[in-house]
């Protein structure tokens, strides 16, 4: 999903958790970026946005998870169909902490067996990207990436299935994930590329330069 800076994704994402959410998926994981203050930014104006008073589902948050974690243990989440719960993490593109987020997963493969997981790839152009030569071995953010939607541990062995795994990335700068590698085992776009329009009230660098299209605000440089 291509958008521009600041015309509305983190809030097409909150569109989209909520629609999947309402269609039975069960386990929503965002990875946001490498700056944990932003982050939390992302973390509450997601759960804010979805956990609303008029809210027909309950919402989970659940922060940093560890295979220990004492707040938020694997084997106590209900991921049944049953279930009126829905859980939301938002993660950093950091290796200990993605390492942590696939142990939790795979701590109880019955649990990971019935995840219907959601995994929004935020600003997918930062740290995702394998920027390996062919014979290199991958960087290390992108193979746990790629280990988490192929539902492998994080060393990058065969583990048990998800209930169903889907992966949107998006970015606003989306050249390196097009150009990039198009391996079966990959981030490349399988399905789609989507662009999203921004809105009338969008204000951007076209807005102001003008382009091909329309012109602009005939700003003169003066020195």
């Amino acid at each position: 999903v291509v958008g521009n800076v600041q015309s509305g994704k983190t809030a097409n994402m909150a569109g989209l958790i909520a629609m999947a959410a309402d269609h039975g998926w069960n386990f929503f994981i965002v990875l946001s970026g490498t700056i944990d203050s932003l982050r939390r930014q992302t973390r509450d104006r997601l759960y804010k946005d979805l956990n609303s008073e008029s809210a027909k589902l309950h919402w989970n948050l659940m922060d940093k998870l560890r295979p220990d974690s004492a707040d938020n243990s694997p084997r106590s989440a209900n991921f049944s169909t049953r279930a009126i719960g829905r859980h939301l993490t938002v993660c950093l593109k950091n290796k200990r902490r993605l390492e942590d987020l696939i142990k939790w997963i795979n701590v109880d493969q019955n649990k990971k067996s019935q995840m219907k997981i959601l995994l929004i790839d935020d600003e997918a152009d930062q740290a995702s990207i394998n920027t390996a030569q062919p014979d290199e071995e991958r960087r290390t953010i992108n193979r746990l990436i790629v280990n988490l939607v192929e539902g492998k541990d994080f060393k990058g062995n065969a583990s048990g299935p998800y209930g169903a795994m889907n992966y949107v990335a998006y970015t606003p700068t989306p050249y390196a994930n097009f150009l990039s590698e198009g391996a079966p085992e990959s981030l490349y776009p399988r399905n789609f590329i989507t662009l999203l329009t921004p809105s009338k009230t969008y204000f951007g660098p076209s807005e102001i330069y003008g382009s091909e299209n329309r012109p602009g605000l005939n700003i003169i440089n003066t020195y």
